[in-house]
């Protein structure tokens, strides 16, 4: 039986190097226009592709322990 499109070694790889190449467009984006930051932090290269990134698996983070911490047993409807 042939392995489903996404879970081909080719199409994982391609999908992990456009992710990065699209990373790579957003730090770049950052440096043509003047960031006006708040904090001293957020003056550094990149920050807030990084800020984004971090926010981003705070939130995974967050809603894996949420599923876990209300997620019902199988046969919770049955009788």
């Amino acid at each position: 039986m042939q392995a489903q499109f996404l879970y081909r070694p080719g199409v994982i790889r391609a999908i992990a190097r456009a992710g990065g190449v699209l990373l790579a467009a957003v730090v770049l984006a950052e440096w043509p226009w003047p960031l006006h930051s708040y904090f001293a932090v957020m003056d550094f290269p990149a920050s807030h592709a990084l800020y984004g990134f971090v926010s981003c698996l705070g939130l995974i983070t967050v809603a894996r322990w949420l599923g876990k911490l209300i997620k019902r047993p199988d046969d919770y409807y049955d009788e």
